[in-house]
């Protein structure tokens, strides 16, 4: 299986105004860089905690469809868009969501054959099932926990003032454990 990303999200979580108030920054000279710490600290607070934050489209393929369902990575789900395969004679299908129970409450979501339903028979393709499916806590910022949202703050003010992934020998690369434990609660184990 394979997960691609196919719609980032539109906003942050976090808003630059926010983040310059947390920095104590009030020139402008910065807010480019700021900006782009804001974004990759939200794909870095969610690539560890294995969410999506605001809402996303991702891509989920298959080489076939799997007996037992799918698990949809990156909680929380907030609907399936599409299910497509490529049928016996190599020609895309779409599969009615229909004869599908959703399993949205559990984190990762689950996907399995409602009753009475069955699996279409594939060509074999490599990534010939594709589930699309939008998932995170919401459209805006204030949905969004605000420990996940503080974790982004601090990675954020941590990078702002160590620009250098090594200073006096000391990595700080590595995302401070403050922040982990801020994100503890978030985090996902399973693993797909």
């Amino acid at each position: 299986m394979n997960l691609v990303l196919v719609t980032a999200p539109g906003i942050e979580p976090v808003t630059l105004a926010e983040a310059k108030e947390w920095l104590s920054v009030s020139h402008n000279l910065h807010d480019g860089m700021i900006g782009r710490l804001i974004t990759a600290a939200r794909i870095d607070c969610e690539k560890d905690t294995q969410r999506a934050f605001i809402r996303q489209k991702w891509r989920l393929t298959a080489d076939e469809f799997e007996t037992d369902g799918f698990v949809l990575p990156r909680p929380r789900l907030i609907e399936i868009s599409s299910l497509t395969y490529y049928d016996a004679d190599d020609e895309q299908q779409t599969f009615d969501l229909d004869g599908l129970w959703i399993d949205s409450n559990s984190e990762p979501a689950r996907v399995q054959l409602a009753t009475g339903s069955s699996w279409p028979t594939t060509s074999g393709r490599p990534g010939g099932v594709q589930i699309e499916y939008y998932a995170g806590y919401g459209d805006g910022a204030g949905s969004v926990p605000d420990t996940a949202r503080q974790a982004i703050l601090h990675l954020v003010a941590h990078w702002y003032e160590h620009r250098e992934a090594v200073i006096a020998g000391t990595i700080v690369a590595v995302m401070p454990k403050t922040i982990q434990s801020m994100l503890d609660d978030h985090r996902i184990w399973h693993q797909w």
